[in-house]
């Protein structure tokens, strides 16, 4: 599998179809990529009044680039994004997520 790149011709080119089954933390990174390329995420194309997207406790740990035990664990000091569990998971809305990383680089400025 190739290397995935910032520019924006790999990225076009990029589709999840392609990855290997079962590769979330390559459709995690490339989620990243497409925020950070200025491209809309799913939430915003299809708008506010659906459903939002909602991450697993590894998909929210590979995105903050943490285990999914040093996640657990900011969880446990009440240090981690907002939460919910639903149906006996914890899931994380997208969303939330992205606002927690613009707070914690806020704050630390």
């Amino acid at each position: 599998m190739q290397k995935l790149t910032r520019s924006k011709h790999n990225l076009q080119a990029a589709r999840v179809d392609y990855l290997p089954q079962g590769c979330q933390t390559c459709f995690m990174r490339l989620k990243i990529m497409r925020l950070r390329l200025g491209k809309k995420t799913k939430m915003e194309q299809r708008g506010t009044d659906l459903r939002p997207v909602l991450l697993t406790l590894d998909e929210v740990a590979t995105v903050l680039r943490k285990s999914p035990s040093q996640l657990r664990w900011l969880i446990h000091n009440g240090k981690a994004p907002r939460s919910a569990k639903i149906g006996g998971r914890r899931m994380w809305r997208e969303a939330d997520v992205l606002a927690w990383i613009d707070a914690q680089f806020r704050d630390a400025a």
